[in-house]
C-alpha cells in the first residue's frame, strides 16, 4: 500500500542542507506539496531529525531557505536517498516549484 497523500513529480533541484558547520549538496528525485526524495553522496543524519535546508528554485541559481524533518534514509550503492517532510517552506515557491514540475511532466506525456 502507498503512504504517499500527493502526487510526486520529477524534478532535478539542487538541495543544501547544513549541519555543525558541514555543508551536504544533494538532487532531488521528485517533490510533492508534502516534501521530497533526494539523493547526496554524504549524509550524517538521522530518522526524524530536523534540518535546516535550502531548495534550488527553478531555472535559476536562487536558494530559498525552509526547515524538513527526514523521514527515511536508503543508502543505495555508494549514495544516500532521503525522504525529507517540509515543515517550513514558502507556499509560493513550494508552488512555483511544482508548477514547473507539472509542465515539464506534460511536456514529457505528449508525443
Amino acid at each position: 500500500m502507498d503512504k504517499r497523500r500527493a502526487l510526486r513529480f520529477s524534478t532535478p533541484l539542487k538541495v543544501k542542507i547544513k549541519k555543525e558547520g558541514l555543508l551536504f549538496v544533494g538532487t532531488i528525485l521528485d517533490f510533492s506539496r508534502q516534501g521530497f526524495r533526494a539523493v547526496f553522496d554524504e549524509f550524517s543524519f538521522r530518522p526524524q531529525e530536523l534540518v535546516k535546508l535550502e531548495i534550488q528554485r527553478p531555472q535559476k541559481d536562487v536558494f530559498i531557505p525552509g526547515e524538513g524533518k527526514i523521514i527515511w534514509i536508503k543508502q543505495k550503492e555508494k549514495k544516500w536517498e532521503v525522504g525529507i517532510e517540509l515543515k517550513l517552506f514558502p507556499p509560493a515557491v513550494k508552488g512555483e516549484i511544482l508548477d514547473y514540475a507539472y509542465q515539464d511532466w506534460l511536456k514529457k506525456a505528449r508525443p
